[in-house]
């Protein structure tokens, strides 16, 4: 079984969307994953993480720019042994088999 994680950044942008990228990923068929998310100034996490408490989410510190951001997110899913890692915005809707499909890839 693979280790999977979801990784993205998450700064000050509409709760709806985040309420929809935590929502999609409540509802995956698979739910052993971990989201790891820099937080990049959003201060509405702990309810989020409350409401979606089902979820193993992960808060690193954000880096200075999008682009550190990512690197810190990869250095983080590769020092912790993730065998694939899924890049997310705070604003996307993932389908329910997101997960599953990626469990089964060797």
């Amino acid at each position: 079984m693979n280790k999977i994680a979801f990784l993205t950044t998450i700064y000050p942008v509409d709760e709806s969307f985040v309420d929809d990228f935590f929502c999609s990923l409540s509802k995956q068929t698979k739910t052993s994953f971990d989201i790891i998310l820099a937080n990049d100034g959003f201060l509405e996490l702990e309810k989020f993480k409350h409401k979606y408490h089902c979820l193993n989410i992960l808060e690193i510190e954000p880096a200075k720019s999008i682009a550190k951001n990512r690197e810190i997110l990869i250095k983080y899913a590769i020092d912790n042994s993730y065998d694939i890692a899924v890049f997310g915005d705070i604003d996307d809707y993932f389908d329910w088999d997101l997960a599953e499909f990626f469990y089964n890839k060797k």
